[in-house]
């Protein structure tokens, strides 16, 4: 029987009961952080605080809503963490999931949980889907052990203009703090790392949703900076760095790093200076050609005047040298969420957007 939200049991799968237990574990035992985000901070997976995304009154931007289940077990959660998300909890926030649209189900996998939608989730506007399914990647990647998570109407995989949409996690749908979502672009950039000799760079490619505030050459900076999906490629930064400027003049790109970026991604990191700088010149070169972008130069804080990790000067344009490049990585492919609340200030860079309109 369908309760008010809309959805009944959890389908019982083999994988549940390993996956359910994984999370308890988890969720009584670990002494870290569930990431929120938001830029609101960390929710604490041990008081069991989990933040439930909304829409706002015009439904087109996303807010969240700190809420603490009663339930102690897994599934329990799940539950009520759905229930919480398919209601509208007070005047101002709006739940993403329509009249007219249900959750059957929702299945636990490992570090996956799928969510089954009722047929009424095709009917969506373009500005609804992106909400509902931007809200619920991001609510649920908090809980304990999940990374991804999977749609299907009816049983069936979400696929949207012949295209299947596959699992979603944190990583490629960026929405600055308080930024509306009623103009996205969806863009499979190239992003370059480093192979496990540090001295050549691997090509993975990554399905990006974004808003039209940021510019791309911005976006492919700061995904670099979060690293590979793959595992036997290695990040060229650390994740402490941050794009303090990403605009384009004429025909280079200027990138500025804060003072970070001179560090090594770990104490023992391979991955030469060369490779470091090479992994953002080929990345936005590629990702910006429409754009007439054909080299880059590089800032530290604003200032060129130090050498890169003591040896390469930083006062010239780099362009794209594809001899230090290798085999290259489908990547992850499906989309996934990312709320990210140290976005781009807009007003303050040169708009040279790449990609195509979401349909």
């Amino acid at each position: 029987m369908m309760d008010k939200a809309g959805y009944g049991k959890t389908k019982p799968v083999l994988v549940r009961i390993l996956a359910a237990a994984v999370g308890l574990l988890v969720l009584f035992s670990a002494s870290g952080c569930t990431k929120n985000t938001d830029g609101g901070g960390e929710v604490s997976a041990k008081a069991g605080q989990y933040e439930i995304y909304y829409t706002d009154a015009e439904g087109d931007r996303l807010l969240h809503e700190t809420y603490k289940p009663a339930s102690e077990n897994f599934e329990g959660i799940l539950k009520e963490v759905l229930t919480r998300f398919s209601l509208s909890p007070k005047e101002g926030l709006l739940s993403t999931v329509p009249e007219g649209v249900k959750i059957n189900s929702s299945t636990i996998g490992i570090s996956e949980i799928d969510v089954d939608f009722s047929s009424g989730y095709l009917s969506l506007s373009k500005v609804q889907e992106l909400l509902l399914r931007s809200a619920l990647v991001e609510t649920l990647v908090q809980l304990p052990g999940v990374d991804k998570v999977r749609f299907t109407v009816e049983g069936q995989p979400l696929t949207i203009d012949d295209q299947e949409i596959g699992v979603m996690n944190k990583d490629s749908f960026i929405v600055p703090d308080q930024d509306a979502i009623n103009s996205y672009r969806t863009m499979e950039i190239p992003l370059y790392f480093s192979d496990l000799s540090g001295d050549h760079l691997v090509r993975e490619y990554r399905k990006i949703y974004y808003s039209s505030n940021l510019n791309t050459e911005r976006v492919c900076a700061e995904q670099i900076v979060k690293g590979p999906n793959e595992d036997s490629l290695l990040p060229v930064t650390g994740t402490s760095v941050i794009i303090l400027g990403a605009r384009v003049r004429g025909d280079t790109c200027l990138i500025d790093f804060s003072k970070t970026v001179g560090d090594l991604p770990a104490a023992d990191s391979p991955v030469k200076p060369e490779a470091a700088l090479y992994a953002f010149v080929n990345s936005i070169c590629e990702a910006c050609r429409d754009d007439g972008v054909t080299g880059v130069r590089f800032t530290i804080e604003g200032s060129s005047d130090e050498r890169f990790r003591g040896q390469v000067n930083l006062d010239q344009t780099f362009y794209p040298d594809n001899d230090i490049v290798v085999e290259e990585k489908a990547g992850a492919g499906g989309a996934g969420v990312l709320v990210d609340g140290n976005g781009a200030n807009a007003g303050e860079q040169e708009a040279t957007e790449g990609g195509t309109d979401l349909p």
